[in-house]
């Protein structure tokens, strides 16, 4: 270390482990800020005296050992500090001129404070790491500015300190032979202490069972800090009186003022979150038992992992109660140091600490007290100046100091924008106002959020009540029937029904099942190839009262047994081709199988029977049909949906698309979807036409688009992947698409990507993302994609007589921009699951909200679809994906579709699908890809770097053919193939060292101490080594090779080769070598014997 002369060392021992973590934090930071602390004091001294203020400085530094502190990181065993017998006071004085007005006060203070945060500490200097700046600004007024870094001072040590200044200040003035009395302990016995707690295996074991498969608390999905532009701080001073009431509430709950401020805290950012689960840090301060305690100067805080659910409190003291009884829990173990929490977790901890990125403290440095009296009136405005950056993302400060009630947030740009912190501010003060005067008062969101937001979270300014319900799909029908009997109704392959015929036909089937005494919501399975007589059937069982059930014919033949079982429908209706089939499977004997067609005419079964309207009425909430979903595992459940859910879904869609009689409708999917519902009736309402593709023929893109364009459809609906391979293959062909005004999305999540290239190819054609459960009868909102649009792209606003709300786990509202649980309500939702209550009662639930709505319109149901959605400021819905669709890697959150974003960005690559995995005892990501080129993993893997933080970096590439599919459309994750690791680098194409390289490893294997081959693409995180030896190596690096390394470089570049890459590429500043054999012995020996003391 440049300048330290052995014989003025008095101590040397470990730093303590919140010392080396905000130094660590403080080198990665370029910007050199981070616990670069700033405190303003004012106050009035009519005969201010430098001089004897001098010499005060140089009294409290004899006193205080941690003014003569300095670190080295790098020569020893372990990161030290250094208590010097002597060291020079850093402190200037200035009494400038034109300072007569408040604001040119302020102003001169605060570009004097700013250019000291642009002159960070040297640690490798051995100076002081704290200076003082005093500015007179009129002759009874002096401004000290206490500068210092964060590792050497908390917020109670700088109270201390300078409370302690200004009394020795003032006692020399009248006693000039006065010297502080010596304190009896000091900052070596706290870090004693915490070696000492750091062997206690009671804590350790504590600490795991505590945090034992924790969630993180995450701001954004992504979280890196390439994405962020800095920190600004908020401040805002809360009504006195609020305070008093939370110390009279204090005292009436037994619940200290900071445990209510913290639980206000938590729950503000529950309402950020889906999750009732929560983890932030909580600073504490651990100072050592033993004498002067109070009064030695140091930094002794501990950031503690603070985990609670909050779940489902009724009252506003449960939450109070609830933190509470977790803080007395946590209070007997929180003297184990962060760090050492960390290590029982995680061995990396180079991008974040791997528990939250969200903290909180509590502050009241009464000591200030003492010399209140000298604080001038400008002390307020100009204290606001003070600085103070952690390495949070979102902290939040309470200080009651000098009976203000002070909240100062902290936050990173551009992860959390003012406006959004102006919300959080304004949630925690409602928050508590609850608590302080309503503490017994039930939990209701609405009531924390402003008139405007809880009108859009409850659809009031998103929504469109008729208030008239649709006429049914067989009325509507009917009416075009009368309208155009001879148009054409439905073409296939093999037959084309005129209005007539389809209705001739229908009412055959009608009067069939009517015959055979079908009653009013019976439910009627159809089984049928995918066509005329399909849609035929359908409507005959509506016009009969009955409810249909759809099975696809390339269902399993187990699969199909349990749905007609299941169904317990006593008729089933099929066709000549496929009843032999039917039944060979039905081995109970009492279901009726009528044959409906035979080839391309009606069977002599049906022929025989009645065609005229059977008449029957149907009521809005009697079951239209029934639709098999399949979840990820187990058996499909039956959605049980209704008439006035069907044709208010059928009718908000003609008005949205604006459809008339001239409309063509493409009817694409399997009957087994529920989306097949509606292209097979949506035509038929307004007098158009539905044209059936069959499955072969959508499998051949470019000729399906042929034929799209032959049938002149105008309207069709895909899902997103199809759209894909559509635009992939049809190679211009869809130019000749004329007819087409609309392309539907559905089932998935539509990309910017594809609606780039839809806009490239169909540049007049509108693209129109649409959103909707099973459960809701389809479609619930519709967006018009505009082709600048940028992902996440928004599914739209609520259709007519749907309410669409986010909540969260409790089934609270979620505030505008915040990923909650979609839920609906309204016309559409359904009427539950077949023969399943206890599905029903989990997802179909009593609507909290409805009276919300205005003129009570809501829906008495609510629906939780178990997808993941926000409002937009527009008031749009965006559909973030499932819940529990989020994976879990090393306690982070993360969203897969994420990641997959950024691999379909990479040149090449055309498709993509991410899916975790567990290899090795160990969950890791994959990545699945289709490209047209040769890609190596490697090439990926540097793409991706550029956009997304380690921890979200797929650990294998798997290069497929085509990704697997479901019959929807929709990408089967789990027939994906279990991932391989494949070696770029086998013995025979392995490269030497190049000398950068040889360097590199050297100091690897010094700081990591590994001994066995350390390869030219090992990642220093996988093989050992986290943040501080990362520092290490940073200054072993900077000796090795005479320049100076910046510490972010190293985490930017974490293998051998690419860092050696960089270092041949950038030119660096060189530094001087010092020769520090003397030093480097004495404080080697001086840690061996501390470590055996």
């Amino acid at each position: 270390m440049p300048g330290l002369n052995k014989a003025n060392i008095e101590d040397i021992f470990p730093m303590s482990a919140i010392q080396q973590g905000m130094v660590f934090h403080a080198a990665k930071d370029d910007s050199s800020s981070t616990y670069h602390d700033q405190s303003l004091f004012v106050f009035t001294d009519t005969g201010f005296d430098f001089g004897l203020f001098r010499k005060t400085v140089c009294l409290m530094i004899d006193k205080h050992p941690m003014l003569r502190t300095v670190f080295n990181l790098a020569d020893y065993k372990e990161p030290v500090q250094i208590v010097l017998k002597q060291i020079g006071p850093d402190i200037s004085y200035q009494y400038p001129a034109g300072l007569d007005s408040k604001e040119a006060r302020q102003e001169f203070i605060a570009a004097a404070m700013a250019a000291d945060r642009a002159n960070p500490f040297d640690l490798e200097t051995g100076m002081p790491l704290w200076r003082m700046k005093i500015v007179q600004t009129s002759p009874a007024e002096v401004c000290l500015l206490w500068l210092f870094h964060h590792a050497i001072f908390d917020g109670w040590s700088t109270s201390c300190f300078i409370t302690e200044l200004h009394q020795v200040y003032h006692t020399l003035k009248a006693a000039p032979g006065f010297v502080p009395a010596p304190l009896r302990s000091s900052y070596k016995i706290y870090v004693m202490e915490q070696l000492a707690f750091r062997r206690s295996e009671e804590h350790r074991e504590f600490w795991k069972k505590e945090l034992a498969g924790y969630k993180r608390y995450a701001l954004k999905n992504k979280i890196d800090e390439a994405d962020l532009q800095g920190f600004v701080l908020y401040a805002e001073d809360l009504d006195t009186a609020l305070l008093h009431q939370l110390r009279e509430q204090s005292r009436q709950q037994n619940i200290p003022v900071k445990i209510i401020c913290l639980a206000a805290y938590l729950y503000t950012l529950k309402l950020l979150s889906y999750e009732n689960e929560l983890l932030i840090g909580v600073m504490s301060n651990n100072r050592p038992v033993c004498d002067d305690a109070e009064k030695i100067l140091g930094c002794f805080l501990n950031s503690i992992p603070f985990r609670v659910t909050l779940a489902a409190p009724a009252t506003w003291l449960q939450v109070m109660q609830q933190v509470d009884r977790q803080r007395n829990i946590l209070s007997a173990y929180e003297q184990l140091s962060f760090f050492e929490i960390v290590k029982l977790f995680s061995k990396d901890t180079t991008d974040q600490n791997p528990f939250f990125d969200v903290t909180f403290d509590f502050v009241d440095f009464n000591r200030y007290q003492d010399f209140r009296h000298q604080i001038t009136d400008e002390y307020e405005y100009l204290s606001d100046l003070s600085f103070e950056k952690t390495n949070a993302l979102l902290d939040l400060m309470i200080s009651t100091t000098l009976d203000r009630f002070q909240v100062f947030i902290s936050y990173a740009t551009p992860l959390l924008t003012p406006e959004r912190i102006a919300q959080i501010a304004a949630w925690f003060r409602r928050i508590l106002e609850k608590m302080a005067y309503d503490p017994q008062g039930a939990i209701r969101h609405e009531d924390l959020y402003d008139t405007t937001a809880v009108q859009q979270l409850t659809g009031a300014s998103n929504n469109d009540h008729t208030g008239m319900p649709a006429p049914d799909f067989v009325a509507l029908f009917e009416q075009q029937v009368q309208a155009s009997p001879m148009k054409t109704a439905i073409a296939d392959d093999q037959l084309a029904l005129s209005y007539t015929d389809l209705n001739r036909y229908a009412n055959k089937i009608a009067h069939a099942l009517l015959s055979r005494h079908a009653r009013r919501e019976d439910l009627v399975i159809l089984y049928f190839n995918r066509g005329s007589f399909l849609l035929a059937s359908m409507i005959g069982v509506l016009k009969a009262g009955a409810a249909f059930v759809a099975i696809d014919t390339e269902t399993p033949a187990e699969r199909l047994k349990y749905m007609v079982a299941n169904s317990h429908a006593s008729i089933i209706l099929s066709e000549e081709t496929l009843a032999p089939r039917l039944r060979d499977m039905m081995d109970n004997g009492y279901q009726e199988i009528i044959v409906v067609a035979d080839g391309k005419a009606l069977s002599t079964q049906l022929s025989q029977q009645p065609e005229h309207n059977p008449g029957i009425s149907l009521l809005g909430d009697q079951t239209a049909y029934v639709i098999y979903t399949s979840g990820s595992t187990g058996t499909p459940k039956g959605v049980v949906l209704h008439h006035a859910g069907l044709s208010n879904h059928l009718t908000a869609v003609v008005d949205f698309l604006a459809l008339t009689a001239n409309d063509v409708m493409a009817q694409t999917a399997s009957c087994n979807f529920d989306v097949s519902i509606m292209q097979f009736l949506l035509c038929l309402t307004v007098g158009g036409k539905t044209v059936v593709f069959n499955k072969q023929l959508q499998l051949q893109p470019a000729l399906f688009v042929t034929r799209l364009a032959a049938e002149k459809i105008t309207l069709a609906e895909l899902v997103p992947s199809h759209i894909d391979a559509i635009l992939n293959a049809s190679e211009g062909g869809l130019a000749n698409w004329h007819s087409l005004k609309y392309l539907l999305s559905t089932g998935e999540v539509l990309t910017e990507r594809t609606v780039r290239k839809w806009y490239q190819a169909m540049p007049y054609i509108p693209l129109v993302n649409a959103y909707g459960p099973a459960e809701a009868s389809d479609d619930v909102t519709l967006y018009i994609v505009q082709p600048g649009d940028q992902d996440p792209l928004p599914v739209g606003k609520p259709l007519p007589n749907i309410q669409v709300y986010i909540i969260d786990q409790n089934h609270q509202l979620s505030p505008p921009g915040i990923t909650g649980e979609i839920a609906i309500a309204g016309t559409a939702v359904g009427k539950g699951y077949w023969n399943e209550p206890a599905l029903t009662q989990a997802s179909f639930i009593n609507n909290p909200f409805s009276r919300l709505q205005e003129g009570n319109n809501g829906g008495a149901i609510l629906y939780k679809t178990g997808d993941l959605g926000y409002w937009t400021e527009a008031g749009e819905l965006v559909v973030k994906g499932r819940v529990g669709n989020m994976v879990k890697i090393r306690g982070n959150r993360i969203e897969l579709s994420e990641i997959e974003k950024q691999l379909e960005q990479v040149p090449g690559i055309l498709q993509a699908v991410v899916a975790d995995r567990l290899v090795n005892e160990d969950t890791v990501l994959c990545a699945y890809y289709t490209t047209d080129r040769r890609i190596g993993a490697d090439d990926i893997r540097n793409k991706l770097l550029a956009f997304l933080p380690g921890y979200m970096l797929p650990s294998y590439y798997i290069e497929l053919k085509t990704l697997p599919l479901l019959p929807s459309g929709k990408i089967d994750r789990a027939t994906l193939p279990p991932p391989a690791y494949i070696s770029d680098e086998t013995p025979e194409t392995a490269e030497a060292f190049t000398d950068m390289e040889e360097v590199i490893l050297k100091v690897w294997k010094e700081v990591l101490n590994q001994p066995g081959t350390i390869n030219l693409k090992d990642n220093f995180f996988d093989i050992g080594g986290h943040s501080l030896s990362m520092i290490m190596v940073n200054n072993k690096l900077n000796k090795a090779l005479s320049r100076s390394v910046p510490v972010v470089q190293l985490f930017r570049y974490p293998t051998i080769r690419s860092l050696a890459q960089y270092l041949a590429k950038e030119a660096a500043p060189a530094i001087p070598q010092d020769n520090m054999k003397d030093a480097v012995q004495l404080m080697d020996d001086a840690i061996a014997f501390f470590s055996q003391e």
